[in-house]
């Protein structure tokens, strides 16, 4: 494919392109279907750069200095400084995706922690068949609770 620099398309036809491929970014509906579509998209090597600067900039959001990320991942300061630089002057895109993916961790965590610190809990969830009646009152106080709680909220 020939490459294309931005500043020499039209501003309209340059805008009108990216709009295209944010549009079909988000219409995706699935961590597979993204995916699939980077795998169509993009070369190995050229995800695994895009891969290697979000890398980067968890590193620098985590307050590693530039030698310690050059040789953790084997990369140059002139992309740790490029990648530095659109922390500090983007649009906030980095920060904002790399937050929302801590949030998601903490979230995953924090739900496997629940499961995996009660090891009868992981043994009735295993075999619902022998806790039937176990896990029935389990739920049965789940539902009381929850009507309680729509109940105390109707009062005020």
């Amino acid at each position: 494919m020939a490459k294309v620099k931005p500043k020499q398309l039209p501003q309209k036809e340059f805008y009108k392109l990216l709009d295209e491929l944010y549009s079909i970014i988000t219409l995706l509906e699935s961590k597979e279907e993204v995916k699939n579509f980077f795998k169509d998209l993009l070369s190995a090597s050229e995800a695994l750069m895009l891969a290697r600067r979000i890398q980067i900039a968890k590193m620098l959001m985590a307050g590693l200095s530039y030698c310690e990320i050059s040789n953790e991942i084997g990369t140059s300061f002139a992309t740790i400084g490029s990648v530095q630089r659109w922390i500090d002057g983007g649009w906030g895109g980095y920060f904002k995706a790399l937050e929302n993916l801590r949030k998601k961790i903490s979230a995953k965590e924090a739900e496997s922690a629940k499961y995996y610190n009660d090891p009868f809990s992981q043994i009735k969830r295993r075999y619902p068949a022998h806790f039937f009646i176990s896990n029935a009152i389990d739920d049965l106080k789940k539902w009381h609770e929850a009507r309680q709680a729509r109940k105390k909220k109707k009062d005020f």
